[in-house]
């Protein structure tokens, strides 16, 4: 009687302390697009449906900053069979909503393998434009035992699929079903995330293209944008340059004293913000998990105590 009460105790504890490690399902964490170096790899938890046969994609608009997709992954609620999955990136068809023709190229030849958790295609290099629509989309082949993922219902969001599946097709063409849903599927990019950027203001000489240029260092400077009705000189206009823009200075105002650029006067002004990744940081949500684990371990002992004074053990 004693070892069947301590066991359900156990039991209960485990349960618990894996229903506070889990996290559900958010884009931009563990859906979606996610900024570079952010990787998931806490279980997912929410409703579930079969992955195996079929192929899936979710819709999402690329972060600011982002030129290409580094790694996807989709998450595995159960352990079963070996099976191969493909992975990808398809744009967006805006007549029809839902996916059109692959991004860069498919990975089509990845081993699930046989545990639970998070599957995942790194070393990827598909090339994509910031702010627009694209669907992340995985393929899974047939496993004996049905292969469940994750869901989460939301409004506003788009979810595709294709029943009797056996590899990615480009371009996608006609969905079996779509639904309101998020998913456990991600697309890590190389953007950074807000606050990250580091930006600086570049002097060249007056020569060659971009003489003059402000820049982010997330940013391309291949089409920088003009600024209009300032000269390099004090004409006493201020300009608001806009963060994750790119700029030229137009209608440059040098004078050559020995060969060398000289400016009367440069006037900058901006506001920086700094993103440290190291040092120790912890999110609320661990710190809430982990106190919740601590509180449930206290019960557990708690209870036991009780059971043994009940049973007569010291």
């Amino acid at each position: 009687m004693q070892v069947g009460k301590i066991l359900m105790v156990l039991v209960f504890v485990v349960l618990m302390i894996g229903v506070v490690s889990s996290a559900g399902l958010t884009k931009g964490t563990n859906a979606g697009f996610l900024y570079a170096g952010s990787s998931p790899n806490e279980d997912a938890v929410g409703s579930f449906f079969a992955k195996d046969g079929t192929s899936q994609a979710l819709k999402d608009t690329a972060p600011i900053g982002a030129t290409k997709v580094t790694e996807i992954g989709w998450f595995s609620r159960d352990a079963t069979e070996a099976a191969n999955f493909e992975v990808g990136i398809y744009d967006h068809s805006v007549g029809d909503d839902n996916p059109e023709a692959v991004v860069g190229v498919l990975s089509q030849t990845n081993a699930k393998g046989t545990d639970a958790g998070w599957k995942k295609v790194t070393g990827l290099n598909i090339p994509i434009t910031a702010g627009n629509i694209y669907w992340i989309a995985v393929q899974l082949d047939d496993t004996a035992t049905s292969t469940p993922s994750v869901f989460s219902a939301s409004a506003g969001e788009k979810y595709d699929y294709k029943t009797a599946q056996t590899t990615l097709t480009d371009p996608w063409a006609v969905s079996s079903g779509t639904e309101g849903w998020i998913t456990g599927i991600y697309a890590v990019t190389d953007a950074q995330p807000p606050g990250s950027q580091v930006s600086h203001l570049k002097l060249n000489e007056n020569s060659g293209i971009a003489v003059h240029y402000f820049n982010f260092t997330n940013a391309s400077t291949t089409l920088p944008s003009v600024i209009s009705g300032a000269l390099w000189k004090n004409d006493g206009i201020n300009l608001t340059l806009i963060e994750n823009t790119d700029y030229t200075l137009s209608g440059a105002d040098f004078k050559v004293i020995n060969m060398n650029l000289a400016w009367s006067e440069i006037k900058t002004e901006y506001s920086s913000r700094r993103y440290d990744t190291f040092g120790f940081h912890v999110g609320i949500m661990k710190i809430i998990s982990g106190f919740i684990a601590l509180t449930l371990l206290v019960f557990a002992y708690v209870l036991m105590k009780n059971i043994w004074r009940t049973e007569g053990i010291d």
